[in-house]
C-alpha cells in the first residue's frame, strides 16, 4: 500500500525560492565557521548547490490527477517486489496502522515534523476513500518537506563541525 501512495504524489511542485532559501540556509550553517579554510567553503557551497540543482532537476510539476490503468500497473509492481524483498529478507510486513498513526508517519518521514493537532482531529474525521493518498500529495508538495530533504542530505553529506 505505502508504494502505491508514494506512486501517486507527484502532483505538486516545489518552488525554486524555497529550494534556493533552504541551499542558502545550508550554506550559511556549514561554511561560515571560524578557521574554515576557503577549500572547505568551496566544497561545502558546491555541494550546496549541487543539491539545489537536484531538487530543481527532480522536483514534481503540476499535472491533473488521473488514476490510469498504466499507474495501477506500476503500483502493483512496486508493490509485489517489495513483498518478495520482505519476504526474502525474513522481516514481517507491517500491519496496518490507524489513520492518526499514518498521519504522524507521513509528516515525520517527509516533514520532519508533527502534525498539528487540528489536522489530527480533521484528518481522522475524513471519509473519504483517498485521503491518505491526498495527504501524502500535500506533504510532498510542501515547502516544509524540501526543506526537510535538504536537511537530510545535508546531514548526509556535509562534514560534521
Amino acid at each position: 500500500m505505502a508504494a502505491t501512495l508514494v506512486l501517486k504524489s507527484s502532483r505538486r511542485s516545489t518552488d525554486a525560492a524555497t529550494i534556493s532559501a533552504t541551499i542558502h540556509r545550508i550554506f550559511r550553517r556549514h561554511a561560515n565557521v571560524n578557521g574554515t579554510n576557503e577549500r572547505l567553503r568551496s566544497s561545502v557551497y558546491l555541494v550546496a548547490l549541487l543539491l539545489g540543482l537536484l531538487l530543481l532537476a527532480t522536483r514534481t510539476v503540476a499535472q491533473e490527477p488521473a488514476a490510469s490503468a498504466r499507474d495501477a500497473a506500476m503500483s502493483e509492481r512496486v508493490d509485489t517486489l517489495l513483498e518478495e524483498q520482505l519476504r526474502a529478507s525474513g522481516w514481517p510486513a507491517a500491519e496496518s496502522c490507524s489513520d492518526e498513526t499514518f498521519l504522524r508517519r507521513a509528516h515525520l518521514d517527509l516533514t520532519g515534523t508533527l502534525p498539528a493537532a487540528s489536522e489530527v482531529v480533521e484528518f481522522s474525521r475524513s471519509v473519504l476513500a483517498d485521503k491518505r493518498s491526498r495527504l501524502i500529495d500535500r506533504l510532498v508538495g510542501s515547502p516544509a518537506a524540501a526543506s526537510h530533504l535538504a536537511q537530510t542530505w545535508a546531514g548526509w553529506m556535509l562534514p560534521e563541525q
